[in-house]
C-alpha cells in the first residue's frame, strides 16, 4: 500500500552533483591542487560549449519545464490523507484499466486493528464509483479554493495491449462519459481520452498524452521576482551548515524574517500568498490555519512518510500503545499523543 509520492521530473536535462562531493576544507591540500590542475585543462572546452551556445539553445533551455509528479496510492485507507495533497493548480490524471469492466466488482481490502486482513466494505465497490470519487474530491477542492480556476482531469485508460477489440476502448470512453457528465464535475474532465500501452517501445498515445499535459495553462504563468529572491533565501539558510541540508522544514517565523531583507522587502501578508502558491504548485506544504501556519514544510515527502507511519501500523497492541489509547483508536479513530509517543518512538525519524 502507498500513499501519494512525489518526485521531480525534469522534461528536460539536468546536471546534479555526485553524491560523494565535499567541500575543500575536507580534502587534502594534494587532492585539491590536482582538481585544481584538473579544472584548469577542462576549462577550455568548458569555454568552447559556451562559446557555441546559439541564441536559440539558450531560448530552448529557458522554455524547458520541470514538473512535480505525484502518484497516490489507490487503496481506501489512505483516502482520507489525499485532500492534504489535492491542489486547483494541478492536472491530473485518472488511470482506468481496459481490461476490467467498469462495474465489475472490486475486493477491496483493509488491514484490522489485531493485523489481520478484512474487505473494507466502506471503500467503492466498482470501478466507476472509484471514478466518481476521485472527480468528487477534485471538484471540492476547485470549489473550496475560492477561485475560478478549473483544475484539468486526464482520463487515461491502461492495459490496451490486452484488449483485442479496438471498437472496445471507444465504447468503454463512452460509458465512463456517460456515467460521469451529469455532474457538475464534468468541467473538469478533458474532452480526449487515452488508450496506452506501456509494453510498447513506441506508442503515439503517450506522446499525445504528453503533449496534453504540456498544453495545459498553468506553464506559462508569472510570479513575482520578490517569491524568486525568497525562495533563494531559504535555499541558502538549509545549505549553511550540513544539519540544515536535510531539513524538511522551516518555521514561518524564519521565512519572515527572510522577507524583510532589502533585497526581497515582503509583508506578511505577501509572504503567505507566497507559500500558498508553491503549496499549490507542490512544491511544499503549508497550511495557512491556526495552529498549522507556523511551519513550513519544504519535502513533503518527509510528510507523507510521517502519515505512512501511521495508516501502516501493523496490530497497534503489539507495539505498546498504551490500552487507553489503544482503545480510543479502536473506538473514535483517533490517535492522542501518548499513541504518537509510540508509533515516532524516540531515535525515529520523526521522533522526538
Amino acid at each position: 500500500m502507498e500513499l501519494p509520492t512525489s518526485a521531480e521530473v525534469p522534461v528536460s536535462r539536468a546536471v546534479s552533483a555526485p553524491p560523494n562531493l565535499r567541500t575543500f576544507s575536507e580534502k587534502p591540500v594534494k587532492e585539491v591542487m590536482d582538481m585544481n590542475k584538473q579544472a584548469v585543462e577542462i576549462l577550455p572546452s568548458i569555454m568552447s560549449v559556451i562559446n557555441n551556445l546559439t541564441i536559440e539553445d539558450i531560448k530552448k533551455e529557458e522554455n524547458q519545464l520541470r514538473m512535480s509528479v505525484w502518484d497516490f496510492g489507490g487503496q481506501h485507507v489512505f483516502y482520507t490523507t489525499h485532500q492534504i495533497f489535492l491542489s486547483n493548480k494541478a492536472v491530473y490524471l485518472l488511470v482506468l484499466n481496459l481490461a476490467l469492466m467498469l462495474h465489475e466488482q472490486i475486493a477491496t481490502l483493509k488491514q484490522a486493528a489485531d493485523g489481520s486482513i478484512q474487505r473494507d466494505t466502506t471503500a467503492p465497490k466498482t470501478a466507476i464509483e472509484f471514478v466518481d470519487y476521485w472527480l468528487n474530491s477534485i471538484h471540492t477542492i476547485a470549489v473550496q479554493s475560492g477561485t475560478d480556476e478549473c483544475p484539468c482531469v486526464i482520463l487515461v485508460g491502461t492495459h490496451r495491449d490486452q484488449v483485442l477489440d479496438q471498437d472496445f476502448v471507444k465504447d468503454f470512453e463512452q460509458e465512463v462519459k456517460s456515467a460521469i457528465k451529469k455532474h457538475p464535475y464534468w468541467q473538469h474532465v478533458y474532452q480526449l481520452f487515452f488508450a496506452v500501452d506501456n509494453t510498447a517501445n513506441v506508442d503515439p498515445q503517450l506522446e499525445e498524452l504528453r503533449d496534453a499535459i504540456v498544453k495545459q495553462t498553468y506553464w506559462e504563468r508569472e510570479v513575482p521576482l520578490k517569491w524568486l529572491l525568497l525562495e533563494e533565501k531559504i535555499e541558502k539558510w538549509k545549505s549553511e551548515t550540513g544539519d540544515r541540508r536535510e531539513m524538511p522544514y522551516i518555521e514561518l517565523e524564519s521565512v519572515l524574517k527572510f522577507s524583510q531583507n532589502e533585497d526581497v522587502g515582503m509583508s506578511r501578508e505577501e509572504v503567505i500568498a507566497c507559500l500558498k502558491y508553491y503549496c499549490d504548485m507542490g512544491d511544499i506544504t503549508f497550511f495557512d490555519d491556526d495552529g498549522l501556519r507556523g511551519l513550513v514544510i519544504l519535502d513533503p515527502q518527509w510528510l507523507v512518510d510521517a502519515f505512512k507511519c501511521i495508516i501502516t501500523v501493523a496490530a497497534p497492541d503489539c507495539i505498546g500503545i498504551p490500552k487507553q489509547s489503544l482503545m480510543i483508536l479502536e473506538s473514535k479513530a483517533e490517535l492522542n499523543d501518548e499513541a504518537l509517543d509510540v508509533i515516532w518512538k524516540p531515535g525515529s525519524e520523526f521522533g522526538k
